[in-house]
């Protein structure tokens, strides 16, 4: 793992502009009391709001000004282009999603909605104390660790990643670096305090491994969150058969079982943190609705930002590239797959689905000593 280091200095978190949910992009507006408090209970009584109207999304999520990085190699700027999109170029193909302005205003307003989903909290592990020392793995815009940064200023933040996508101005405790996750990591042992990675279950090949690692580089006494989606859509009255969004994600996972992809299941992050080394590992499992159909009204609002994020080229950022290279589809038939799942999302209440958002967190025990650099 050789890493590419390049040092930000000091800015506002950078956040989309889509008026329509300003009011859910208070981006860094989380308190200290918030997020270390440990009563979160998610709400997972999803009934219908037999009323709701669909949401009326435009096609986009508004600009997010001065997304460029800093001086890079041109070798970790390049990109690949396929389907009209751009991915990453080092480490090519190892990561599906793309990573132009489309994918990073997606990432930015779906940290929105998790920060919505978690009534405004950065994590749910029960930190103990103030972290010195943050990594964020799979750290993309880096907005997750800018607002870690910022909830936390006497903590240095590092984020990794394939793509050189990060805000050039950061604030001045914060550090990103580029390099692969899923090779061996250069850090200390025994180093940081908090190891935090969301949305990485298409990018890491080894599990186990990956788990290992960060135990190997989790301070004692120090925690682990990983934060995940299921990309296996529910629903409780069995309106999502014969649906577009259905046919979508089971053509996607259908071409990741052919691409040799295993996506595993929340239990098995916890096996595999439990094998590693870990002790108080806990899952919080939480329903994410996809469109304003709930009656609940913080879970209709978080509907609807969902709604609002999966536009067609949310949805080809996570299946287009398996649709083609390996579902053998053209590159106009999966972006019309894509767009007809996104279509019904978006603009009708008749199908009442939900994927499984999991938290899995856990501690490493006090018993070594910590002999990572300060």
């Amino acid at each position: 793992m050789n890493r590419t280091v390049f040092p930000g200095s000091c800015s506002a978190v950078l956040s989309p502009t889509n008026t329509r949910f300003e009011d859910s992009l208070e981006i860094g507006s989380a308190s200290l009391d918030t997020a270390m408090s440990t009563t979160y209970k998610p709400n997972n009584n999803l009934e219908v709001d037999e009323t709701a109207e669909p949401v009326e999304c435009d096609d986009g999520y508004g600009s997010s000004p001065g997304s460029d990085t800093t001086s890079l190699s041109s070798s970790i700027r390049q990109h690949v282009k396929e389907n009209g999109r751009t991915y990453h170029h080092y480490q090519e193909g190892k990561y599906l999603s793309p990573n132009d302005e489309a994918e990073r205003d997606r990432l930015d307003f779906y940290h929105a909605v998790q920060l919505e989903m978690l009534e405004k909290r950065l994590f749910l592990a029960p930190l103990e104390n103030a972290p010195h020392r943050v990594l964020d793995c799979g750290t993309g815009t880096g907005i997750w660790a800018l607002d870690m940064a910022d909830l936390f200023p006497s903590a240095i933040v590092t984020g990794v990643d394939l793509s050189a996508i990060q805000p050039e101005w950061v604030f001045p405790n914060v550090k990103f670096e580029i390099d692969d996750l899923d090779q061996e990591w250069t850090f200390p042992e025994n180093h940081f305090d908090f190891i935090h990675t969301r949305q990485m279950i298409t990018g890491i090949r080894d599990y186990n491994r990956f788990l290992q690692q960060m135990f190997k580089h989790t301070a004692p006494g120090g925690w682990f969150e990983l934060v995940e989606g299921g990309f296996q859509l529910h629903s409780d009255d069995d309106t999502l058969k014969g649906s577009k969004v259905a046919h979508m994600f089971d053509s996607f996972l259908d071409c990741a079982a052919k691409a040799g992809i295993k996506l595993p299941e929340a239990e098995e992050i916890v096996q595999a943190a439990t094998k590693a080394g870990y002790v108080d590992v806990q899952i919080v499992k939480i329903k994410q609705p996809w469109g304003a159909w709930p009656r609940d009204k913080r879970l209709k609002h978080v509907g609807r930002m969902v709604a609002a994020v999966t536009d067609p080229e949310c949805f080809e950022s996570y299946a287009l590239a398996l649709l083609t290279r390996v579902g053998g589809v053209s590159e106009e038939e999966g972006k019309k797959i894509c767009r007809e799942a996104s279509r019904e999302v978006q603009t009708t209440t008749h199908v009442h689905a939900y994927n499984w958002l999991w938290h899995v967190y856990g501690r490493k025990p006090e018993t070594e000593t910590n002999t990572g650099d300060a």
